[in-house]
């Protein structure tokens, strides 16, 4: 089940219905003959929340999850507006097992897409050469300060927002390209589009640290919390077979400006592993 609407806040808060309602599909009942419980929310403050609840009808039991997912549109005019989607899905409750005690949440399974093969037009465990090749093809200026890192001024590829590229290079190949752009303005807009195109080509996360105060949410403000390490935000995708994808908002744990930064990397291991032969 999903619903997709431009709605502004207000009506985005008072306008939802019951979770009944929401469940009635999933479980095939009438909302009436429904009964809510358990209820749970998750919430990073941002843009993606999820609620859970147990759906009973008929003696039956369902697990219910809702996932928010909200954006910023950009109308040319005037103020943006806030986009959100919601994915509501119930699964019948497993009962083979006589035990009452609830399980401990199990961790987020890697993601069912195949693992990024690179970024920004750049290829992982390609050679630093062909790096090089791709980013003065694109009329940006390419620097190997040393054996183990490189940087590109800027992407091989359009993102739709500029980046600086650096590469680190284990042996003659790169094993990690990090992007790191500053806004001018709009963080809001570019993280939610950013973060909304990650999950639509590799799904949620498997990691989510980090929450946006309520002090922090409005646009205003965004800017000032990171600065203050107030407001730190870390998405990971990972791969069993070493990839790694990394969004952050904010300083690094190492330090420096308030940015995002994006990180697709291959393991040392990943890098001797000859696909073909597999």
């Amino acid at each position: 089940m999903r619903a997709l609407g431009l709605v502004g806040l207000a009506a985005f808060v008072s306008c939802t219905p019951s979770r009944a309602s929401l469940s009635a599909g999933q479980v095939g009942c009438r909302p009436s003959e429904i009964t809510v419980s358990e209820e749970t929310v998750g919430n990073d403050g941002f843009t993606l929340s999820s609620e859970n609840w147990v759906a009973e009808c008929n003696g039956r039991r369902f697990i219910c999850t809702q996932i928010n997912n909200r954006g910023f549109y950009d109308r040319g005019t005037g103020p943006n507006v806030m986009t959100n989607q919601t994915d509501v899905s119930c699964k019948e409750e497993y009962s083979g097992s006589a035990s009452s005690t609830p399980a401990a949440p199990a961790t987020p399974p890697p993601p069912a897409s195949a693992p990024p093969k690179g970024g920004a037009g750049f290829e992982l465990g390609g050679k630093a050469e062909a790096a090089q090749a791709a980013c003065e093809a694109a009329g940006q200026t390419f620097q190997r300060p040393d054996e183990k890192t490189a940087s590109c001024s800027g992407t091989a590829a359009q993102l739709g927002f500029p980046a600086a590229v650096t590469f680190k290079l284990c042996g003659t190949n790169v094993c990690s390209i990090e992007l790191v752009h500053q806004p001018a303005a709009e963080w809001l807009g570019i993280i939610a589009e950013l973060r909304n195109g990650l999950e639509v080509k590799y799904g949620p996360p498997r990691e989510r640290e980090g929450e946006v105060r309520e002090e922090c949410r409005h646009k205003e403000a965004f800017v000032p919390c990171l600065r203050s390490r107030k407001l730190r935000l870390r998405y990971l995708w990972s791969w069993p077979t070493g990839e790694r994808i990394v969004l952050l908002i904010g300083i690094p744990p190492e330090g420096g400006e308030p940015a995002i930064r994006l990180g697709y990397s291959r393991s040392a291991r990943a890098q001797t592993v000859d696909e073909s032969a597999l």
